[in-house]
């Protein structure tokens, strides 16, 4: 009877042991679950912010690259030495003198447009096309600078009679204009800047 007693207490107890070796592995299958769950969340996250964060200073390059080719003010420093030589005085050289002032200011909103275009890739991809309009509105507003500039080039060397006047003055306002101005132009930048902004940055809280 005694030995009866003994090999059944020692059969629940093999039992007992058994559950509790299962419900400790379901226990760290469950723990080891939760937390691939939280450290792909993390990468996540973090790759996110990364991304954020190069795109808006990417954005903030061009934006400031942006308003410095659009400077009202050309110093004459940023002409060719021989610009004010009144025996070469011409609409020509006038126009090859802008061109050359304009094409320096521009090589830095160039190099700031090629970080942009890298991040932007990144930024389409992982946050789909509410980003991308965005980003190619404020491609389109660089095109239509450039576009402006060229314009106002070949209206000066042609003695600023190419254009008529209403639409010389439209081109001057698209060249020429402050962070602070509200012509058409800024308005459409500055909104995409903002746009971009609010897209990104909720990504710097998680």
């Amino acid at each position: 009877m005694a030995a009866s007693c003994l090999q059944e207490t020692a059969q629940f107890v093999s039992i007992g042991k058994d559950i509790i070796l299962g419900l400790a592995a379901i226990t760290t299958a469950g723990v080891a679950v939760y937390g691939l769950k939280s450290w792909k969340l993390e990468l996540t996250g973090k790759t996110e912010f990364d991304a954020a964060n190069r795109m808006l200073q990417a954005l903030y390059k061009v934006r400031d690259n942006f308003f410095y080719v659009r400077c009202p003010l050309i110093l004459a420093g940023e002409f060719p030495p021989d610009f004010y030589d009144e025996r070469k005085n011409s609409n020509q050289k006038e126009a090859e003198g802008h061109a050359f002032a304009y094409r320096n200011r521009w090589e830095f909103l160039g190099k700031a447009l090629q970080e942009f275009d890298t991040c932007a890739l990144e930024s389409e991809a992982l946050w789909g096309n509410d980003v991308k309009n965005k980003i190619d509105e404020v491609r389109r507003c660089v095109r239509k600078l450039n576009t402006s500039i060229e314009f106002n080039i070949r209206n000066i060397a042609s003695g600023r009679n190419e254009l008529d006047r209403d639409f010389a003055q439209k081109i001057m306002l698209d060249i020429s204009a402050t962070p602070e101005s509200d012509d058409e132009l800024s308005v459409a930048f500055k909104a995409a800047v903002v746009a971009i902004e609010d897209i990104l940055k909720p990504h710097f809280r998680r």
